[in-house]
């Protein structure tokens, strides 16, 4: 989704409100080390014409371990316009290097007066690049969503619950997840000591 309009779908075993088709409209800036910037996602072509609520959003490689901190936002619009209050619960799941330790949780906050959820990596305590990811569960429905990439490795992911527990993700979703942060780390790591 670096570049180009892309489409997703959403079938068994998702539960059957999810499924359906949603797009992804990027407006990147990409170059050798970075890509950032802005994906629109509209969720009009699901079953409901919309992100039903308990839908699992993952936030990835949300640490300090890369040149700098990484920083994501995003917003969300219903069919009245741009949600004003938090959308978000707090974070479900965590996972990397410290798991479940209270300090290896990015520093996030849910500003009223922009609408705007801000994830900054920037203030992760722990020592090295241990690639954070959370789970968090939407609580409104939402039409579209938007999300800024603002540096180059922030991850983010949407996971339709699965049709027998709507309420747990599906752990080999999650674990694919989290397999593609630890390769993107060592990617990252890697580019980083070739270029210095």
């Amino acid at each position: 989704d670096l570049t180009g309009s892309f489409t997703g779908t959403w079938g068994s075993p998702a539960a059957s409100a999810w499924h359906g088709t949603f797009t992804g409209t990027p407006n990147r800036t990409v170059t050798t080390s970075s890509n950032t910037g802005i994906n629109t996602l509209d969720f009009s072509g699901l079953t409901l014409g919309i992100l039903p609520t308990n839908t699992f959003v993952a936030l990835g490689d949300l640490d300090a371990g890369s040149a700098s901190g990484e920083l994501i936002s995003f917003r969300a619009w219903d069919a009245l316009g741009l949600i004003t209050t938090a959308w978000l619960e707090e974070p479900s799941y965590q996972v990397g290097v410290g798991t479940q330790v209270a300090e290896m949780l990015p520093d996030y906050q849910w500003d009223p007066g922009t609408s705007t959820y801000t994830f900054d990596g920037n203030g992760e305590t722990w020592l090295g690049n241990p690639s954070t990811g959370v789970y968090m569960l939407t609580n409104q429905q939402i039409l579209t969503m938007e999300i800024n990439d603002q540096t180059s490795y922030a991850g983010f992911g949407i996971y339709a619950p699965r049709s027998q527990s709507p309420q747990v993700p599906e752990p080999a979703t999650f674990l694919l997840f989290c397999t593609g942060l630890i390769g993107l780390a060592r990617y990252k790591k890697n580019r980083l000591l070739n270029q210095s």
